[in-house]
Parts: C-alpha cells; sequence; structure tokens
C-alpha cells in the first residue's frame, strides 16, 4: 500500500514537539522506523515515550544549524536503523520584531535552522537517500509564499526554503525526490508562546484566522497527513512541487477530478487556477448520499479519504424544536436505502390514514431503516452477509476533503497553478480568452469553469450573467461558526436546532465538533446571534473562536454562458440546511459532461443544460422553503414571518395543496417529475416530521401498519448486523 510505510525508516528535524511530532506519530502509525531529532536529549526521550516506545523509534540528539550537527542527525539513524529512506526537514524557529529590532544574531538563527540545516541534513543523507530511492520533504510555511509583518527573518528563510527545494529536486533527479510543504497557521506551543508574547493573544490569534482562507488555525495531525503523502508511492510523480496546505476549493477539485475521470483517454488538458485570496466559505461539512457515489465513482476508498479528512458516517438529519405547536419536539429525517423497499408502503398509508384524523404511528425514523441506525449510533458501513445497500453521507472538514481532492486529480494529470487573478481577457465575440495574474503569468483556454466562489469573477462579473436572490423567501444570509471539542461517542446524523432567528448545526468530525448558527440579518444583530450560540453551545464568549460568514442565497440566470461554466458558490447557494451544496456542484458538472458527451458545445446543449439546472436549484430551494413555510413556533417574529411567507413557487404550492386535501402525494411528484430531486418518502418525512396533519377525529380507527407488519422488530432485527461508529 503506498501510504504504509512499514521498513521504511524516517529522519525528523525539530520532531520532539508540535508539528515535529506530530509528523513522528503519522509516520510511526503507518509503521515507518522514526528517528526523533531535537536539540535537547530530554526533549526526545519525552517525545518518543508520548509515542509508547519500540525498537522503531531512535534518537538523533544534534543541533542542525551547524554542519556538524546535521551530520550527526543523520549518522545516528543510520547507526540505530541502518538505512534512511525519508528525510524531514522541519527544524524551525520564529522570532517575532520590527525589522530595526532585528540584528545579525536573530537573521543568522533563522537562516541556519530553517535554511542552512535543510541543506546540510539533506546533503549529509544523500548517499543513504540514493542508495534506497528516497525523498526529502521540506516543511516551510504559507508565509514563505505571502509575508506577514514583524516577520521578516522567517519570511526570507521560509521562501528560500522552497527554492531550495526546486533546485535540489532538479540536481538530485531521478534518485531522489524532493517535495515541499507549506503550512498555514497550525496550534502549537510555539504559536501559543508567540500568542502570549504578543500582549493579546485573542487578537493574535484572530489576526492569523483572518489570514487563512478556511478562517480557522490547523491541528499539527491535518498537516502530518499531506507530508505523508509527499512522503509516500503516491507522490511518486511529484518532485520539485510546493503543496500548499493552507485551504483550497472543494467545489474546484471535485470539478477537475469530475473532468479528469470523464475525459481521461481524451486530448484535454486540465489546469486549475487557485488564487489564495479567495476564501471559502467553510460551512459544508456535510453531505448528501450523492457524495458517497463520488467517492466511489473516483476509485476512492473510504479508508483512504475519511481519516485523512476527520471524517464520520451521516445517516440523518435531526431536526429539534421546530415543531412544537404540533407537539414535536424533535423528528430526523433519514437518508433513504434499499432496505426500505420493505417499509415505505406502510409509511404512505399511516401518514394517509393520519390525514383522515386517525390516530397513527407517522414518525419518519420510525419507518426508515437509517433511523434505527441514528438512534443506535451504529455505523451505516454494510457487512458482507447483509444483502441490502445502505445509503448514507458523510460528515467531513472541507478543507482537508479540498486537499485530498488536489492530490488525486493531480494523480490524475490536472495541472495546478496557484495565481491570483486580476484580469479575465475576451475574444471580440465575447468568449473568454486568458485569465492574467499579478504573478504575470497568464492562462489560456478553450473553456473555462468558475469555482470564484461568490465573487464569481468569470460568469458574472466578466459575462455579466444576472444574479437571481432567494431572498424573498429564504430568509437567512448570515452565519456565525464556532467549532468545539470533539464528542466522546461519535453520532451519525447531523442536527439542526431552532434558535430565535435561524437555526444552529452541530456536524461530529473525528477531531472537533462544527458548530454554526445560520440566521436571518433583519431580524437578530451580528453580536446578537453570536451570543445566542454561544448560550446554546454552553461556551464562554470571550474565549470562543467565532467566525461571520455572510451568505448570497440564490442561482445565476444562467450557469453555462458562452465558453464558461459556474459551479458551486459562483454558480448559487440554497443555505446549507439539506447539505446540498456539494450534491448540487457534483450533478451540475456530471449534467454538464453528459450534454457535451451527447452534442459537444452547441447552443442546443447549453439552452437544455441551463433550463435543467435552473429547475433543480428551484426544487431544492421548494424543499428548503417548506421547512420554514410549516414551522409552527411562535415564539419570534422571524418564525412567524416564514410561517406567514406567501412567497411560494406554483409547484410547492400544488405539493401542499396535494397534501392538505388528501390527494395522492406520490402521484403529484410524478406529474411535476420531481423524482430526480426529492421524492415521495422525502416529502412525507418533511411534511410527516413536522406534524403537518389535521386534528385527531374521536371516535375513529384505523389498521396500524408499523404495527400490524411489526416494522420494529424487524428492523431491531437488521440492526444486530452493524456495529457502532
Amino acid at each position: 500500500m503506498a501510504n504504509d510505510f512499514s521498513g521504511k525508516t524516517v529522519l525528523i528535524t525539530g520532531a520532539a514537539r508540535g508539528l515535529g511530532l506530530a509528523i513522528a506519530r503519522e509516520f510511526f502509525g503507518r509503521g515507518a522506523r522514526v528517528a526523533i531529532n531535537d536539540l535537547d536529549a530530554d526533549h526526545v526521550s519525552n517525545a518518543i515515550a508520548s509515542l509508547g516506545g519500540g525498537d522503531r523509534l531512535g534518537s538523533a540528539v544534534a543541533d542542525v544549524a551547524t554542519v556538524t550537527g546535521c551530520d550527526r542527525a543523520v549518522a545516528e539513524a543510520l547507526d540505530q536503523f541502518g538505512q534512511l529512506d525519508i528525510l524531514i526537514n522541519n527544524a524551525g524557529i520564529n522570532i517575532e520584531r520590527p525589522v530595526q529590532e532585528w540584528d545579525e544574531t536573530h537573521w543568522d538563527a533563522h537562516v541556519n535552522v530553517i535554511l542552512k540545516g535543510a541543506f546540510f541534513c539533506s546533503k549529509a543523507a544523500l548517499p543513504a537517500l540514493r542508495a534506497n530511492k528516497g525523498n526529502i520533504v521540506n516543511i516551510s510555511s504559507n508565509l514563505g509564499i505571502h509575508a506577514v509583518r514583524d516577520n521578516v527573518g522567517y519570511c526570507a528563510a521560509k521562501g528560500g526554503l522552497l527554492n531550495l527545494t526546486r533546485a535540489l529536486a532538479l540536481d538530485l533527479a531521478p534518485d531522489v525526490r524532493v517535495n515541499c510543504l507549506c503550512p498555514g497557521v497550525m496550534d502549537t506551543e510555539l504559536m501559543r508562546l508567540c500568542a502570549e508574547d504578543s500582549g493579546d493573544a485573542k487578537a493574535y490569534y484572530q489576526s492569523y484566522i483572518d489570514y487563512a482562507p478556511l478562517r480557522r488555525i490547523s491541528e499539527p495531525a491535518e498537516i502530518a497527513k499531506s507530508v505523508a503523502f509527499l512522503a509516500s508511492e503516491d507522490a511518486a510523480f511529484l518532485t520539485g512541487s510546493v503543496l500548499s496546505a493552507d485551504g483550497g476549493g472543494t467545489a474546484g477539485w471535485m470539478t477537475a477530478n469530475l473532468l479528469a475521470k470523464r475525459w481521461l483517454n481524451q486530448p484535454v488538458t486540465i489546469t486549475l487556477v487557485e488564487s489564495p485570496d479567495i476564501g471559502i466559505i467553510g460551512v459544508g461539512e456535510g453531505s448528501t448520499p450523492t457524495l458517497k457515489r463520488f467517492f466511489s465513482d473516483m476509485g476512492i476508498a473510504e479508508q483512504d479519504w475519511m481519516p485523512a479528512c476527520n471524517a464520520t458516517y451521516k445517516v440523518s438529519i435531526r431536526f429539534e424544536g421546530w415543531s412544537p405547536g404540533a407537539n414535536i419536539p424533535a423528528y430526523s429525517h433519514p437518508f433513504i436505502s434499499q432496505l426500505d423497499t420493505f417499509s415505505e408502503r406502510s409509511f404512505y398509508v399511516n401518514c394517509f390514514h393520519r390525514r383522515m384524523g386517525q390516530d397513527v404511528i407517522t414518525r419518519p425514523d420510525d419507518f426508515l431503516f437509517n433511523g434505527w441506525l441514528a438512534k443506535h449510533q451504529r455505523s451505516p458501513v454494510t457487512p458482507p452477509n447483509f444483502p441490502f445497500r445502505i445509503e448514507y453521507g458523510y460528515h467531513f472538514d472541507s478543507g482537508l476533503v479540498g486537499e485530498f481532492l488536489k492530490r488525486h486529480a493531480q494523480g490524475l494529470g490536472v495541472m495546478h497553478k496557484a495565481l491570483n487573478i486580476t484580469d479575465v481577457e475576451c475574444h471580440p465575440n465575447g468568449d473568454i480568452a486568458a485569465l492574467h495574474s499579478k504573478e504575470g503569468e497568464p492562462v489560456e483556454g478553450d473553456f473555462f469553469i468558475d469555482c470564484t466562489g461568490f465573487q464569481s469573477l468569470l460568469l458574472q462579473k466578466t459575462l455579466g450573467v444576472n444574479f437571481k436572490s432567494f431572498k424573498d423567501n429564504l430568509f437567512n444570509d448570515s452565519a456565525v461558526v464556532c467549532p468545539t471539542p470533539a464528542q466522546t461517542e461519535l453520532p451519525v446524523e447531523t442536527r439542526a436546532t431552532a434558535l430565535s432567528a435561524g437555526w444552529a448545526w452541530q456536524i461530529p468530525l473525528t477531531n472537533r465538533t462544527g458548530n454554526g448558527y445560520v440566521y436571518s440579518s433583519d431580524f437578530i444583530s451580528d453580536e446578537q446571534a453570536a451570543s445566542e450560540l454561544c448560550r446554546h453551545l454552553g461556551v464562554d464568549e470571550e474565549s470562543a473562536a467565532l467566525r461571520k460568514l455572510t451568505m448570497n442565497v440564490g442561482q445565476v440566470e444562467r450557469h453555462w454562458a458562452k465558453n464558461c461554466l459556474a459551479v458551486g458558490l459562483s454558480q448559487g447557494f440554497i443555505e446549507p440546511l439539506e447539505a446540498t451544496a456539494l450534491h448540487l456542484v457534483q450533478t451540475s458538472v456530471e449534467i454538464f459532461l453528459d450534454h457535451v458527451d451527447e452534442g459537444g458545445f452547441s447552443e442546443t446543449q447549453r439552452s437544455a443544460y441551463n433550463q435543467l439546472i435552473s429547475e433543480r436549484f428551484e426544487r431544492v430551494q421548494d424543499y428548503i422553503v417548506a421547512h420554514y413555510r410549516l414551522n409552527t413556533r411562535s415564539d419570534s417574529e422571524y418564525w412567524l414571518a416564514n410561517q406567514n411567507n406567501e412567497n411560494l413557487s406554483d409547484s410547492l404550492l400544488h405539493l401542499l395543496n396535494v397534501w392538505y386535501r388528501r390527494g395522492d402525494l406520490g402521484q403529484e411528484i410524478q406529474r411535476q417529475q420531481l423524482d430526480s430531486h426529492f421524492g415521495n418518502t422525502s416529502w412525507h418525512c418533511l411534511l410527516a416530521g413536522y406534524g403537518a396533519f389535521p386534528p385527531l377525529e374521536k371516535g375513529t380507527t384505523a389498521t396500524d401498519l408499523y404495527k400490524q407488519n411489526q416494522l420494529a422488530a424487524f428492523f431491531e432485527g437488521c440492526l444486530l448486523n452493524f456495529i457502532p461508529q
């Protein structure tokens, strides 16, 4: 396996603490022999002890700021393990002060540890690395790419490390690969010390959070996974590469993967331009089951991507406090699986009886197997002896998914350019001809895909395609985000809890819990929303890592205009309630590819595509609007305004009319051809979950198919095949 380092020896400089220790832990966990370097012997001993000790861990105490220290570190690794396959030049130092306060000692300390140490360790390790066709990974920084104030020595040394990587890669090829990783800001001991020295730790942290595209500080363990990738056989064709771990666009890299896979044997060159100055909204940490199909189609196994992205399984969404007026404190909306063919009809019949005023069970999570998985916190992974396919989605770190898909796309031949686009050049006929960057490198192409987020630099700003807002029936336009520690027992569902002017999400990841409050700025201020979220979470507002987001809810009038296709936030957004963002990205690209394969880039295909995707957005909009319209809260103007919202589409009005008139909802869905969006069972889940029923009729009786068919016993028996997450 490419991710297995059994039989390999790794020397990591500066590995006793922080990122270096996280890298050591990552390689040790993947079977490698690890030599830990640091200045202090006690620190090295403590690091080895923290990893559990054993004969796969070794000490390489030396000062790699000197040539003799570099030689000694390499020699100690070879003495203990007899070989060296991978060198990680991680040792670093950071002294923050204004330029006028720098002296020769400060300057030399940075250059010697970061730059001199990396070179002479590489030189000392070269014979061993050549003998084993090994590789070197240099740990630079995003500050080696983009400078910040009061860090001149660090920025200079880390920037020099980038070009040292490229020069070494040329000189050592083809025997030894040399690559470089540029992490963003991390939560390390060094970071915490710098924050304390600043005099205002909170402001210090916030300055770096504001700088980062993902608007958060990374964990060393996250970065360590990227180091392992560069050192692995998965990166066998990479040398002289600089990998940025500062956050990228999930939509763009998903698109690149889909195009590269579909056109693998076609004479097509795919280049992804990633602008470091464009950030990510960061709320897309949940998915629908469509994402499961994406990874399957890509040939990417769950055991490869899920641990790398801190992912967990998602089988349903639990709505809490949305319909208290119907005496429903909460309900779960499970994803629909193959097994549910045994129970769906019972669900429909019971809902019809309840619409007739009869007292029968109608809770969606009682009738659908994923609801039982959620109640019992069972993993949805289908065991080999179980004959039915279980559908599920995921919770994940969107930034890490973007990085993972980036690596996979590059393996499929996608080219990557880190450029900040300043201008777009068009042909006389209005088609886009080229992108121009502040770095001076033009990017020409025949077709362009706009994944520039809400900025929509190509489709809206260059081609002038208008944006159609959904503000008149989807009131939410803002969110505040606050991560909390990971839960001890990980649930397999997303939680959506109604608050005074919107709702709060809770998304369980393996390393943290994602939380946020989606709200309307017309009904609550940003400050009030932040305070309400902190009260909801039980955290101190002063110390909470809060981040404000602005959402532009709606869609473009044309998703494909001239030679440009908009994907992701640049094409539209319908808030994160049902986690449809990545679903819409995936389906938009797949449908685009189908149209191109069928009829090329013709106007006929373009018109048909635009109509289809616009309708898809509108039907998702209807489903989300229904959540708010059907609420039975009376505790705030926000919820009352949603109840009184009469700006509903004809499609939604017809669906609700059929339901309340006790008609055949499935037949109406079929008539409107809505099955490809949200089908009969999904609408039954929504309407029954909210208790959208008339009062009970006294003296009426009905057969309760849930009881008659003994569905509880049936599902309990099925549960025996599934283990806890």
